[in-house]
């Protein structure tokens, strides 16, 4: 019975990621491009995540720092919100909602992007987020869930969200980790071309 139970996990998340692949291809690859162009015009990529999609901004970020499936220079990008020092200093003298808002605005700079991971069930401040974003020139990337309506009126035109059609926090979140590994390959695939 309980490998039954593992059987129809991994069958249901097999079919959602073929259900949605049509339907993410043209706006990671738009997403990639514009990463690209953050990249090759000297800035960095910021990744936050709320709630659980922190280990998806934490893993994101490493895989440009560090590699994803090839030996390459490190591309510069960073986890917003990891370190737990400056987190918890931040949200005793500012509150929760200045941890991410005072770490954009400390260091995001004109040109730069901020991939963050959400979805309906976080507690973001995104009129403070949104508004951070904008006061540092920078723009967002947003990979969220179903649930856009959170976003609307506060996306400007260089935003862009990804929406998948779930709810479900768990397949979200590995939606979300395919997501990471298309845009790292791309990425790769636009700076250094195809892998010899």
């Amino acid at each position: 019975m309980l490998e039954d139970r593992v059987r129809h996990r991994f069958l249901l998340n097999a079919e959602l990621h073929h259900a949605v692949a049509n339907q993410l291809s043209a706006p990671l690859a738009e997403a990639s491009e514009r990463l690209t162009g953050c990249l090759l015009g000297g800035r960095k990529i910021l990744c936050y995540g709320s709630g659980t999609g922190s280990s998806n901004a934490q893993y994101m970020a490493t895989l440009l720092v560090n590699r994803h499936e090839r030996d390459r220079p490190g591309l510069p990008a960073m986890a917003l919100a990891a370190e737990p020092c400056s987190m918890n200093a931040t949200a005793s003298d500012y509150g929760f909602d200045e941890v991410l808002t005072r770490q954009i605005r400390t260091f995001g700079q004109p040109g730069d992007i901020l991939v963050l991971f959400t979805t309906s069930r976080s507690g973001l401040n995104i009129e403070a987020v949104m508004h951070s974003v904008r006061d540092r020139q920078m723009e967002a990337l947003i990979l969220d869930d179903e649930d856009t309506t959170r976003f609307a009126g506060w996306l400007g035109e260089s935003d862009l969200e990804i929406a998948v059609p779930v709810s479900n926090a768990a397949s979200c979140h590995e939606l979300h980790l395919s997501m990471i590994h298309c845009l790292c390959d791309l990425i790769d695939l636009q700076l250094f071309g195809e892998e010899l």
